[in-house]
């Protein structure tokens, strides 16, 4: 997108000097953010550096993979802030104009931490290695993505470690400022946590602190206050 603010700059050193118009295996990608809005609403300062690792773009499905690591970078807005450091693998599959796979992985030995600031809480969340997130967009109306997750996070004020896992995808429509449906699980060493989504704006928690079954309690919060 177009950055609104103080400026994006972005690199590509071409690695094997192929002067491709398009990048290459090998290539390495680099966009550094300076109090930059490319999002309504939304501003962000950090680096992102891509190597890639495959791209084909020349028949359907198209392929665009790389190796994403950032450093300091935050996006804030009006009442939340989110600054990441660490890396992950990304693949892109483009089956059409309307319709495309998202994958994002963490590799092994590796970690993606990400400093959140809400109204409704803040921490330290970091998706471990093994952690894997699939989005896919489908352009037909409604247009929409739908998206799941699995994986282990840890949390620094909880001092440990959960497993997510998606029980049914979330999905949002192009026009939703946040997913309409969707619910997962945290399920740590004693209990879990579910969050369900009830609408556009609000979700349901519930919370089985000591892991029989049944929740012990249960809060309903807005989308813009849980993230």
């Amino acid at each position: 997108g177009q950055c609104r603010g103080s400026s994006a700059r972005r690199w590509l050193d071409d690695r094997d000097g192929s002067g491709a118009a398009q990048p290459t295996a090998g290539d390495v990608a680099t966009i550094t953010y300076d109090n930059c809005s490319e999002v309504a609403g939304e501003v962000t300062s950090g680096t992102i550096v891509a190597t890639y690792t495959q791209v084909q773009l020349a028949t359907l499905p198209a392929t665009i993979a790389a190796n994403v690591t950032t450093t300091d970078l935050r996006t804030q807005t009006s009442n939340a802030s989110v600054t990441a450091q660490g890396g992950f693998a990304m693949t892109l599959r483009i089956d059409g104009l309307t319709a495309g796979n998202l994958r994002v992985a963490v590799p092994g030995g590796g970690a993606f931490a990400m400093d959140i600031t809400t109204p409704l809480y803040s921490d330290t969340v970091t998706l471990r290695a093994g952690y894997v997130l699939d989005s896919a967009y489908d352009g037909t109306a409604p247009a929409r993505t739908t998206t799941t997750a699995r994986g282990q996070v840890g949390s620094g004020v909880a001092a440990g470690y959960v497993q997510v896992n998606t029980l049914q995808p979330f999905v949002q429509y192009n026009v939703d400022p946040y997913p309409r449906s969707g619910q997962f699980e945290a399920v740590g060493k004693t209990g879990s946590l579910q969050a369900l989504v009830l609408s556009t704006s609000q979700v349901q928690l519930d919370l089985d602190a000591d892991g029989n079954g049944s929740f012990e309690a249960s809060k309903t919060v807005a989308w813009s206050d849980f993230f």
